[in-house]
């Protein structure tokens, strides 16, 4: 086993008991979930990229460990959910541009 990655698992398959990076896991999963549906009512712009980021660094600890496979989805979740709201909070920023040209464009 490489000294280079401490979530690396070893050469027999069996993943390392850890609970402290089970933990860290989970705590990243939930906030990317959490913070995904939020950002669907609101501050999408803002909170969206966090839910991005905080799945993505679930999934990529549980791949690197192999430990905390139960909070894929989870975190899988919070990732797709956060990318929908960014992509749906573009869009509306777009339609909201269009209409104040459209409006500004009419009263000249």
């Amino acid at each position: 086993m490489s000294t280079d990655n401490p979530y690396q698992t070893p050469a027999g398959g069996a993943a390392p008991q850890n609970p402290q990076l089970e933990k860290e896991i989970k705590s990243q999963a939930v906030t990317s979930l959490i913070v995904g549906i939020v950002s669907l009512v609101c501050c999408g712009i803002i909170l969206a990229p966090f839910a991005i980021y905080r799945g993505n660094k679930a999934k990529s600890l549980i791949d690197q460990s192999g430990i905390g496979q139960q909070h894929r989805g989870i975190a899988m979740a919070g990732f797709i959910i956060g990318i929908v709201s960014l992509v749906l909070n573009v869009i509306g920023l777009i339609f909201y541009a269009i209409a104040i040209a459209a409006g500004a464009a009419g009263n000249v």
